[in-house]
């Protein structure tokens, strides 16, 4: 005589309906799996709707060729990833995701996201490195650095990169043509700063400005221009040059 069972919507085991020996049954609104090896008793069997913690050697989340590699709980709102065995560093929790995390003497590697404040931490303990690198068809094209002390934003400028080299010519004229203000933001009236309107720079220095001016997306809205002032320094260096080699001359005579 078979057991019976019922898949039903409620909690609870099934208790009603018929199940054949080795015949499964699920409860799909529990999560649980039911069979009966022998027609009579009816037991639980797999999945109940929870996992169970894990540990770094033997995450609950794992896969069936590679089974010490996937996720596991590893305290109160927190998930962590190992792979073979090895936790690396990456977690999930209320306050920060960690992205990589490793202790290295007294101090705290980690690249991690704030989820209670919106920003990216990166925390180094070797000077000099690169706390993020940027790279193009797999080409590093520049990084920002950091120091003991301060941080260089860096952009490619080996030699070895670079052909038609030429002297700056008529730098001052150049200098002439741009038009530094005086504004503020309409989102920030209060705040008024220095600067440039981005279509006015971009004959003079192109590199300088993204974007095209009065740009709109598919939709119509605005594709607002960006500038990199620092893509000013050459030109204003090779201008201060001008402007001394004339002061030299003028005091020669």
């Amino acid at each position: 005589m078979a057991s019976t069972i019922k898949l039903k919507r409620g909690s609870g085991a099934p208790t009603s309906g018929t199940l054949a020996a080795g015949e499964p049954a699920l409860d799909l609104t529990n999560n649980k799996l039911y069979s009966s090896t022998d027609g009579t008793d009816v037991v639980e069997i797999g999945f109940d709707g929870q996992f169970e913690d894990g540990s770094v050697s033997a995450p609950s989340i794992t896969f069936s060729s590679d089974t010490d590699t996937g996720f596991y709980w590893s305290s109160s709102g927190a998930i962590k990833f190992a792979s073979n065995g090895v936790d690396r560093g990456v977690e999930f929790s209320a306050s920060y995701n960690y992205l990589n995390k490793q202790v290295i003497g007294a101090y705290t590697e980690y690249v991690r996201i704030n989820t209670v404040l919106p920003r990216i931490e990166t925390n180094t303990t070797v000077a000099g490195a690169a706390a993020l690198q940027f790279s193009y068809q797999n080409s590093i094209v520049g990084n920002i650095v950091v120091n003991t002390t301060s941080t260089a934003y860096v952009t490619s400028s080996d030699y070895r990169l670079k052909e038609n080299i030429v002297p700056i010519d008529n730098a001052v004229a150049r200098i002439d043509s741009l038009n530094p203000v005086r504004f503020n933001f309409i989102s920030d009236p209060s705040h008024i700063v220095d600067g440039f309107l981005a279509h006015e720079v971009t004959p003079v220095v192109p590199e300088a400005i993204t974007g095209e001016k009065d740009a709109v997306d598919n939709e119509g809205n605005p594709v607002y221009q960006g500038i990199d002032q620092s893509k000013l320094v050459p030109l204003l260096v090779a201008a201060v040059q001008e402007l001394s080699a004339r002061v030299a001359a003028l005091e020669a005579n």
